[in-house]
């Protein structure tokens, strides 16, 4: 088979694909970014950036934005510490089935669930507060700080970070068993690298070299998330998901335009974030 009649067999396996998933995300990009410049809708009066405007020009989307991204790199960043730090210290965990149990139970919780979980422990007035009131430690229940709608937004910080790790520690283990972790790091002893050495300049670099897509999506996971800030988070500032699902006519259904507007600003965003690393991946590979 010559290599045109390759890329042809290439091509058209690739259509059931493009059919099943990209030709719905072309439709609901298209239908959003015409609905946020007036083009379709109810309100529609010809081409407009009116509601562009207002979204970028309103502070509190601007306040969402930042938060929604500094919550997701937060949680995110916890969630891989935590998830390889397991791992290094405890290279084995990938062969115990107590393990691996524990980590498919997380994977199949829902997010709702963490964050019910958030609410009902460390909530004003949650498990914790009463147990400690119990024990006398505070005058009231209801006293006790609470990570629910607090003002640094420990509570979706703490919620997403449980709902990110289990996966991410399902893949390091793996990925420990895959690339002969132990193996690596008995090299790296014999030729006189210290236990700290072996974890921060062998083990680490590897594993968060292999793991640059899971964190990124990870990431990008976190900013969508809906459930859990809808939950936990405070009234003003909002995360993204939540003010783009407010704007959609549950008070007002003239500000449905704008709802579109944040819906394709966090599909640029995101898509901004992707092309920069596929061309970072694509520059690393050809220095490598």
């Amino acid at each position: 088979m010559n290599l045109k009649a390759m890329n042809n067999t290439r091509l058209w396996s690739r259509l059931p694909l493009f059919a099943l998933i990209g030709m719905p995300m072309a439709w609901i990009i298209g239908y959003s970014l015409a609905y946020s410049v007036g083009l379709i809708g109810l309100f529609s009066s010809g081409f407009t950036l009116d509601h562009w405007q207002s979204c970028l020009s309103n502070t509190s989307a601007g306040r969402s934005i930042l938060l929604s991204i500094s919550v997701a790199a937060i949680s995110t960043g916890i969630a891989t510490l935590l998830a390889i730090m397991t791992v290094v210290l405890w290279p084995g965990c990938g062969k115990n089935t107590t393990f691996l149990a524990t980590v498919c139970v997380g994977l199949g919780t829902p997010a709702v669930v963490f964050a019910l979980l958030v609410s009902h422990w460390l909530g004003g007035g949650g498990w914790l507060a009463r147990l400690a009131w119990h024990l006398g430690l505070i005058e009231q229940p209801s006293g006790v700080f609470s990570l629910v709608g607090d003002r640094f937004s420990l509570g979706i910080v703490v919620a997403q970070v449980c709902t990110s790790i289990p996966l991410l520690l399902l893949f390091f283990s793996q990925m420990w068993e895959t690339i002969k972790g132990d193996k690596l790091t008995e090299l790296a002893a014999t030729l006189g690298a210290s236990k700290w050495q072996i974890k921060s300049s062998v083990a680490l670099p590897i594993l968060l070299r292999r793991a640059r897509s899971l964190i990124l999506l990870s990431f990008m996971f976190n900013l969508g998330s809906f459930e859990i800030p809808l939950l936990l988070g405070r009234q003003s500032p909002q995360m993204l998901s939540v003010l783009t699902q407010r704007r959609t006519g549950q008070f007002d259904i003239s500000q449905r335009p704008e709802s579109f507007a944040l819906s394709s600003m966090y599909f640029l965003v995101t898509s901004g974030m992707l092309i920069l690393y596929l061309s970072w991946r694509r520059i690393s590979a050809k220095q490598t």
